[in-house]
C-alpha cells in the first residue's frame, strides 16, 4: 500500500514537472515605457500570450495589422496589476499601451517545444527593447 502511494506521488510530480516543461513561454519582446506608445507590427504563431506589469491604471489593445477586424481591448484595468492574456491565433499584430505609470508589456509564444519560435519579431518602437 506504502509503495503504490509513493509510486502515485511520483508520477503526479512526473506529470506536473512534464506539463510545464510542455508549455514553456518563449519571449519574442518585451516593451517598456510610460504614456501612450504603438509598438510596430510584430507576428505570432499560433498560440501566445501577452504580460504585462503596471504599479497603476493601464490599457492595452490588441491591434491586427493584417485581418480587417477592429482592436481587441485585452486590458483597461484601474488598479496595479501584473496578469497576462492568451492568443489563440497567430498573425500580425501591433499593441496600443496607455498608462501614466511606467509599464512593461511583453509578447510570449506559448509553445510546445524549443522549434516553435516566433515567426518575426519587428524592431523595437522607441520606448521599447526586443530582447
Amino acid at each position: 500500500m506504502r509503495s503504490s502511494i509513493l509510486i502515485l506521488v511520483v508520477l503526479i510530480i512526473a506529470a506536473v514537472i512534464g506539463w510545464s516543461e510542455y508549455t514553456k513561454r518563449y519571449p519574442a519582446q518585451r516593451f517598456y515605457g510610460v504614456g501612450a506608445s504603438d509598438t510596430q507590427p510584430f507576428t505570432m504563431k499560433d498560440k501566445w500570450e501577452i504580460s504585462w506589469s503596471c504599479p497603476g491604471p493601464i490599457k492595452i489593445a490588441l491591434v491586427p495589422t493584417t485581418q480587417m477586424r477592429m482592436p481587441l481591448v485585452v486590458t483597461d484595468t484601474s488598479s496595479p496589476t501584473m496578469a497576462s492574456s492568451y492568443q489563440a491565433t497567430g498573425g500580425e499584430y501591433s499593441l496600443q499601451i496607455t498608462s501614466s505609470w511606467p509599464w512593461e508589456v511583453s509578447v510570449c509564444n506559448v509553445a510546445t517545444d524549443q522549434n516553435s519560435p516566433v515567426v518575426s519579431p519587428a524592431a523595437p518602437a522607441p520606448g521599447t527593447h526586443a530582447p
